[in-house]
C-alpha cells in the first residue's frame, strides 16, 4: 500500500511533468498547426533528404544522420507529421524536468525553486533563438544536457564500474 508521503511524491511529479508539458505547448503552439514545418535550418517536408548509409568522410554526412533520418522514418509511418511535432516539444519537456531532476538531487533546494530553475533552463532567450532558427538537434541535446550531467555528478562522487558504464554509455551516445 503506498503511504501519504508515496503518494504526495506521485502528486508532485506529476504537477512538475503537467507543468513543463504545458510549457511546451505554450512556446511550440504557434509551430504546431497542419503542415510542414519551414524552420531555417530544419529540413521537413513530405520527402527525407537522401542519405548514404556509407557516406564518405568529405560529404559531411558522417555522424547522427542516418539514425536520426531512420527514427524520423519510424515515426511517420505512425503519424506524418509526427516527428516534426514532437522535436518541438520534447526538448522543453526533457531539458524543464532534467534541469528540475539534477537541482532537486544534487543542491537539495525546494520544489518551487527547482521548477523555477527547470523553467529557465527550457525557455530562455539563447534556446529559443535557436529553437526558431530551426536547430531543433542542437536544442534537443541541450535538454539532454542535465540528464547527462547527474550520472557524471554521481560518478565523481561515488566511483563505480557502474557509474563508468553509464557515464561512458552518455559519451557514446
Amino acid at each position: 500500500m503506498a503511504g501519504p508521503l508515496s503518494r504526495s511524491r506521485h502528486l508532485s511529479a506529476a504537477l512538475v511533468l503537467a507543468w513543463f508539458s504545458a510549457l511546451a505547448l505554450v512556446v511550440a503552439g504557434p509551430l504546431l498547426g497542419g503542415g510542414h514545418l519551414i524552420l531555417l535550418d530544419f529540413p521537413s517536408g513530405p520527402e527525407f533528404p537522401r542519405v548514404s548509409p556509407l557516406p564518405l568522410p568529405s560529404s559531411g554526412d558522417v555522424g547522427n544522420a542516418l539514425p536520426v533520418t531512420v527514427i524520423h522514418a519510424s515515426l511517420r509511418e505512425l503519424w506524418e507529421p509526427l516527428p516534426e511535432k514532437l522535436v518541438l516539444v520534447l526538448p522543453i519537456v526533457l531539458g524543464g524536468l532534467g534541469l528540475y531532476r539534477l537541482v532537486r538531487q544534487t543542491l537539495d533546494v525546494g520544489t518551487l525553486a527547482a521548477l523555477y530553475a527547470g523553467t529557465l533552463y527550457a525557455v530562455n532567450p539563447f534556446l529559443y533563438d535557436r529553437y526558431l532558427a530551426g536547430h531543433l538537434n542542437f536544442v534537443l541535446a541541450y535538454a539532454l544536457l542535465p540528464w547527462a550531467l547527474l550520472p557524471l555528478l554521481r560518478a565523481v562522487q561515488e566511483p563505480t564500474r557502474r557509474a563508468a558504464i553509464v557515464v561512458g554509455a552518455w559519451i557514446a551516445g
